[in-house]
């Protein structure tokens, strides 16, 4: 294929107002090429190519036109595109008109680089390392650009996406693993005074059931889904509250699933790990938020017997996100609104933990105060230093009156039951 320069300058790839219509620009500049190729061997590189791009601009992978999901997932729009561009490059030489091929390069790389500066500025403010790696590699993928490999451009555009997303998932795991202990009180309480989105809900005292252990330790178990907004909105609260117990690792970003509303920015414990001298936490993700082939979700983590037999008991509504705390309470349904996060970014729902006179800060600093409180219960008030303060003390005294319906998500029409079925019907993916 013929060398070309597909930009006269790097200003020239200012990011785009949105990558994903570059990408849909890109798949009908190909879908053209199909149709203008001079031999079959252009046909068929041209066709692999936007068959790729096509891949790449899966509404499933994509938060918003100008935003894709947390790796691996967005991953899979970087390596689509470098794959449609490596599918040009091996186009037989004169079987493509080598300035529509130029065009499809231009819109996929202009895509590619809009979301790599798109990731940075989501995680401004964080590691300024990682940060100033990401800027390297773009700057690197603009030198690429005007050679006869745009590949290679693709390929460091996806280098600085993957920096930058790093730089935010640390910034966005120090945020919530050391949140003010007076902002956390401050929110918290006044969550108790608001609106219906931000006061706890969906509480449960047990009572006639032996302690929930794990290795000699009260347990606290999380059951949920990907998918759900509910699930996700529950995981900040959870995330605050654990690390004042203990400590996480391999804690990766999530979110819910793009085709639910609210939307919500998260995490996933799916392969997380915490280390606690208190308690020992077990979470179980029944599925993910990426659909399955015929319907519903993919299948992530399995439930044990023990655990299917658990939820049962407790989770009549048999929705999710579900949690025991050592069977002396149980959390069935999200504790405050999922909407309170809808339309904001992991920075934005991060930050406004700090900020309690933020809906969002308030409704995390609730649910992890609840949980907070239940954790206190079973751990016998240790550690006192979090155990004993007001805040926790008044959530104390008033578990009994969080119980009620709460915010959850059936699964595959029979609630978190169904998800039981699913788990151990479906392989896991």
């Amino acid at each position: 294929m013929v060398a070309c320069a597909l930009f006269a300058s790097p200003a020239a790839l200012a990011a785009p107002a949105s990558p994903l219509q570059e990408l849909a620009q890109a798949r009908r500049d190909l879908a053209s090429l199909v149709l203008a190729a001079r031999a079959p061997g252009g046909v068929r590189v041209a066709r692999s190519a936007e068959d790729e791009v096509a891949r790449a601009t899966d509404p499933a992978l994509w938060i918003d036109p100008a935003h894709v999901l947390a790796p691996g997932y967005g991953l899979v729009v970087f390596g689509r595109s470098r794959s449609a561009l490596l599918d040009l490059r091996r186009a037989p030489s004169g079987s493509l008109p080598a300035g529509s091929v130029t065009a499809a390069e231009h819109q996929i790389l202009t895509a590619d680089r809009g979301l790599a500066e798109g990731s940075i500025l989501q995680a401004l403010g964080g590691d300024g390392g990682l940060l100033s790696r990401a800027r390297g590699m773009i700057i690197s993928g603009d030198r690429w650009s005007v050679t006869s490999r745009p590949d290679l451009a693709a390929e460091q555009y996806g280098a600085g996406w993957r920096a930058a997303f790093q730089a935010l998932s640390l910034l966005v795991r120090v945020r919530v693993s050391f949140v003010s202990p007076s902002a956390l009180a401050a929110g918290a309480s006044r969550a108790l005074a608001g609106g219906a989105r931000t006061r706890p809900a969906g509480v449960h005292v047990v009572s006639g059931r032996g302690p929930l252990e794990l290795a000699g330790k009260p347990e606290l178990l999380s059951v949920g889904l990907e998918s759900c907004p509910a699930c996700a909105i529950e995981r900040w609260g959870l995330v605050v509250s654990l690390s004042q117990f203990g400590t996480f690792s391999n804690l990766r970003l999530g979110e819910s699933a793009v085709g639910r509303r609210p939307f919500v920015p998260s995490f996933t414990f799916s392969g997380a790990r915490y280390a606690s001298p208190y308690l020992a936490f077990d979470a179980v993700e029944v599925s993910s938020d990426l659909p399955a082939p015929g319907g519903g979700f993919r299948t992530l983590d399995r439930l044990t017997p023990a655990q299917s037999r658990l939820l049962r008991g407790l989770d009549a509504r048999e929705i999710a996100p579900f949690v025991d705390v050592g069977n002396q309470f149980a959390d069935v349904g999200a504790t405050v609104s999922p909407g309170v996060a809808h339309g904001l970014s992991w920075s934005q729902v991060s930050a406004s933990v700090g900020r309690p006179r933020t809906p969002a800060g308030q409704a995390i600093a609730a649910t992890a105060e609840v949980f907070t409180a239940e954790i206190c219960r079973v751990t016998g008030g240790e550690p006192s230093s979090v155990c004993g303060s007001a805040v926790v003390q008044t959530y104390t005294n008033r578990s009994a009156g969080f119980g009620g319906a709460a915010t959850g998500c059936p699964v595959g029409g029979g609630g978190a039951r169904g998800a039981v079925r699913a788990a151990r019907r479906v392989p896991a993916q």
